[in-house]
């Protein structure tokens, strides 16, 4: 699975036409529009793409979505002969696209996301002692990303791995940023 964005200034239909097009001059590939599909982040138009490919041929289904001024188009990928195996997978991660630039506001329990608040901010004390006394603060504060690790895969999988690293990336990036407290003496 691939996902490109493009800047444009098309809406969906015109961008489908304009993807049409491009496919249809390669005349080893077939093109067609499966029509609608409901994404997380709306609606989107679903293509299926016939090629030959070194290792036999290839059936692809983009879901393309045009949202602010970009497209986003994710790409999924088979041998011809087995599509049909992958096929429900492969129209369950198409439909949950969803686009964010909060990651926390694709967590709908209220609870859940409060609980994840708090070991975040454990996170982010711990690595202040760290900082401060590195013998005392490096024991806490790897039990804590720890705990935030297996905590992301078990109560959090529903949002899949990729959301779960871009957690803690954003948490690395914020500690790799943030100034220290001043120390009390």
């Amino acid at each position: 699975m691939n996902l490109s964005i493009e800047q444009v200034d098309l809406p969906l239909h015109k961008y489908v036409q304009e993807v049409k097009k491009l496919h249809e001059k390669d005349r080893t590939t077939r093109w067609r529009d499966l029509g609608s599909i409901k994404t997380g982040a709306g609606l989107a138009r679903l293509t299926e793409i016939d090629s030959k490919s070194k290792w036999g041929d290839v059936r692809m289904l983009q879901m393309i979505l045009v949202k602010e001024g970009k497209a986003y188009i994710l790409t999924t990928a088979a041998p011809k002969e087995d599509f049909a195996t992958f096929y429900p997978e492969i129209k369950k991660s198409l439909s949950s696209f969803v686009q964010s630039n909060d990651l926390f506001s694709l967590i709908t329990d209220e609870e859940k996301k409060k609980r994840l608040v708090q070991k975040i901010t454990r996170i982010k004390e711990s690595y202040v002692g760290l900082c401060h006394n590195k013998e005392i603060g490096a024991p806490s504060f790897e039990k804590e990303w720890k705990e935030l690790e297996t905590c992301l895969r078990e109560d959090y999988a529903v949002l899949g791995s990729f959301w779960q690293l871009q957690v803690l990336q954003s948490i690395e990036e914020d500690l790799l940023v943030s100034p220290l407290p001043e120390r009390s003496t």
